[in-house]
């Protein structure tokens, strides 16, 4: 089981986890980062993004599930190439250990585990003055218990930054891909997300602003409503030092919390502590009354 933005109107599928905000800056942003240059792990959200980051960084997240259902990630961006910008990154997700009953509930003696991975490289170039391409090749991974299955997807994107300095345009294409094995001799499918937003750095305030449609991609017959799917994030700088975040997620609201335990669902706070070499980024998601999402995040550049 695998708490990822999942589309009630969708089946499940073992690839969900793809979609998870997958750092700490971006999930206390409720993952309004498409048009947002100065997170590393933006390119997660738009691999265009990489064009604007600096070289030689390591991005290091935790995501603590419910139970001892865990996810994390590491990505390294390498020095600048004649021919443009590249990185590399792993997303692992463990489900942990599980005991065997037969159907009626009696135990059997022995567990078994599962595992999801996905291995990815980026690239990301200038096209012209002020816009940058990217994308993201992954080869992903599942298993459970003796069942597995192998997938292939790409990433695209491109970011635009307006002559003002201070605001931003992304969109992006993600998880464009087919099985290559299907898990279980049964076909799942790869969760589509298209994303499109900006970002803007407000003019006497200390203040990172953002608005960006999401989920775009989903199945929904009526294109109007997955306008609605909808996030919104800010980042407030407090001194050289200290980031707060608050961040509002409408697609979670909607399909991932029932009327009765919907509370506060949506909602993502965070905080940032930054150094010239090192940051550590925390973020809380809420998804309904019973379940919040920890990350904990660690950014070096040398």
């Amino acid at each position: 089981m695998c708490f990822a933005k999942v589309s009630a109107a969708e089946k499940p599928t073992p690839y969900s986890f793809l979609s998870n905000n997958l750092s700490a800056r971006t999930a206390g942003l409720a993952g309004a980062t498409v048009s947002f240059e100065n997170d590393i792990a933006s390119i997660y959200s738009n691999p265009a993004l990489l064009g604007v980051q600096p070289t030689n960084s390591i991005y290091l997240t935790f995501l603590k599930h419910l139970l001892d259902i865990n996810s994390g990630n590491a990505m390294y961006i390498f020095n600048d190439t004649t021919y443009g910008k590249i990185a590399a990154s792993v997303i692992y997700t463990s489900y942990g250990t599980f005991d065997y009953y037969d159907e009626l509930g009696n135990p059997l003696g022995g567990s078994f585990s599962g595992d999801l991975i996905a291995l990815s490289g980026s690239y990301a170039n200038t096209i012209a003055e002020r816009l940058y391409g990217g994308v993201t090749i992954k080869l992903i991974y599942n298993h459970i218990e003796k069942m597995n299955g192998i997938a292939f997807a790409v990433d695209g994107g491109l970011f635009y930054k307006l002559d003002d300095e201070r605001t931003n345009i992304g969109f992006s294409v993600l998880n464009a891909g087919t099985e290559l094995k299907k898990y279980n001799n049964e076909s799942s499918y790869i969760p589509l997300d298209i994303k499109l937003g900006f970002n803007h750095r407000l003019k006497g305030l200390p203040l990172n602003f953002n608005f960006g449609f999401n989920h775009l991609g989903t199945s929904e017959d009526n294109f109007f409503k997955r306008l609605g799917n909808v996030n919104v994030g800010g980042e407030l700088y407090i001194g050289e030092y200290v980031q707060l975040r608050l961040g509002f997620d409408n697609y979670i609201r909607k399909n991932l919390a029932t009327e009765q335990n919907k509370g506060l669902s949506g909602l993502a706070f965070g905080a940032g502590i930054i150094t010239s070499v090192i940051n550590v980024d925390y973020a809380i998601s809420i998804y309904s009354t019973d379940l919040y999402l920890h990350r904990l995040g660690i950014y070096f550049r040398f």
